[in-house]
């Protein structure tokens, strides 16, 4: 039996984090404990990518260095340093995880990259994956982390998914402009915020620039109509500094990516709209001069067909289930492949998240619901199928 989970997020700080380690242990806990799980020839916990936050830390902003950058030592200790911060902030998770392999020892691990971990799985990773594998007690050493898990006798593959996300992927030399968004955007406001209105980075004031990142869908328009609406409550209270903060952050964006070849346009899209929200912080201007199409979320569904079929070119393996996470959106879809039927499935996140709200009173999207969001799938071999379980699952639960 395999259960697949991903984007975690685990921060190199307890603040930033929004993953409940406690929900986490009992859900596992009380899945394992089930008949039809007690019964499974073994199980495989897969965690499918994003599980540590590499991109989200000030490491980055300290040390001056970038993960696009051509990889130098100081680049390695950075990252060093980051996934040392994270192991500490995280024992809780760590604790939990040997308390459920304890209770259950079938349960095997295996850990997927993701684009948050990406810097993992290059030269500046180097010695880090060795401290990430041993606290996830996986064999190894130094060897980068799988791009995929591959398994035939379940009849599935599962990646992250990054891989069709033009924002968030390295290839043919160009770089994940993503990464700069999460550290020169997202990372910086805050801090450039809170320089210009003589307050702390972590002054309840700013909370809603720190959770840019925790936004669904999660579009350039979405984030920056969230950041928009913020800035209506800021202003009142620090209007006159807010201009000088956007154009520094917008600076700063645009100096570091300066060079560097990109296959999206996202950073031409948040030099766009960082500008013109200097100009008038209100969402109403924003949704005037932003590209409406920007605001469609992103699907990984239409791209798994064609990994389904490459698989089966290349190594002639026919899969009945694609699992893909990164999107934090849990979905299901069932695919047409030219030798029948699969199945698209999508792993969500364990995390906070922000929501527009839908409404027909008053302006649209001038509300947010906040949620926690719990999600996982289950796939069982065809062994493990029988007295009517299920060939696979996706659980998922909210609460707020």
């Amino acid at each position: 039996m395999l259960v697949l989970l991903s984007d975690l997020h685990l921060t190199d700080t307890p603040e930033r984090s929004t993953f409940q380690v406690t929900s986490f242990e009992r859900t596992m806990l009380a899945m394992l404990e089930e008949p039809g799980s007690r019964a499974a020839e073994g199980v495989r916990l897969v965690l499918l990518g994003d599980v540590f936050e590499v991109l989200k830390s000030r490491v980055w902003l300290d040390a001056g260095t970038r993960p696009w950058e051509a990889p130098t030592e100081l680049h390695r200790a950075t990252v060093g340093k980051i996934v040392d911060r994270i192991l500490a902030a995280n024992s809780d998770f760590f604790a939990a995880l040997g308390r459920i392999r304890d209770a259950h020892p079938r349960v095997a691990v295996t850990y997927v990259i993701g684009n948050h971990d990406w810097p993992l799985n290059t030269a500046m990773g180097t010695g880090s994956r060795v401290k990430v594998r041993t606290r996830l007690g996986l064999a190894g050493g130094d060897a980068l982390f799988p791009e995929a898990h591959d398994d035939p006798d379940h009849e599935l593959l599962a990646q992250h998914g990054h891989h069709w996300d033009l924002a968030n992927r390295y290839r043919g030399g160009a770089i994940a402009i993503g990464d700069a968004i999460v550290i020169d955007v997202v990372m910086q406001l805050p801090l450039v915020f809170a320089r210009h209105l003589g307050v702390d980075p972590d002054d309840p004031l700013l909370r809603f620039v720190h959770e840019l990142d925790d936004v669904i869908p999660q579009t350039m328009y979405s984030m920056a109509e969230w950041l928009a609406h913020g800035l209506v409550d800021l202003e009142e209270t620090a209007g006159a500094h807010l201009d000088a903060a956007l154009e520094e952050v917008v600076e700063g964006l645009t100096a570091r990516v300066a060079g560097y070849r990109t296959e999206s346009p996202v950073d031409a899209f948040w030099v766009s709209a960082l500008k013109h929200l200097a100009l008038t912080y209100g969402p109403v201007r924003l949704a005037l001069t932003l590209p409406a199409g920007a605001s469609a979320p992103p699907s990984l569904a239409r791209h798994a067909g064609v990994d389904l079929e490459d698989a089966h070119r290349l190594h002639g393996v026919d899969y009945r289930y694609i699992v893909y996470g990164h999107t934090h959106i849990p979905d299901f879809r069932s695919l047409s492949t030219s030798r029948g039927v699969a199945y698209y499935l999508n792993s969500g996140t364990w995390r906070r998240l922000h929501r527009a709200v839908d409404t027909t009173v008053g302006p649209a999207g001038r509300l947010y619901a906040t949620t926690i969001a719990h999600s996982f799938i289950i796939v069982r071999h065809p062994r493990e199928r029988s007295g009517g379980l299920p060939g696979y699952e996706l659980r998922q639960s909210y609460h707020d």
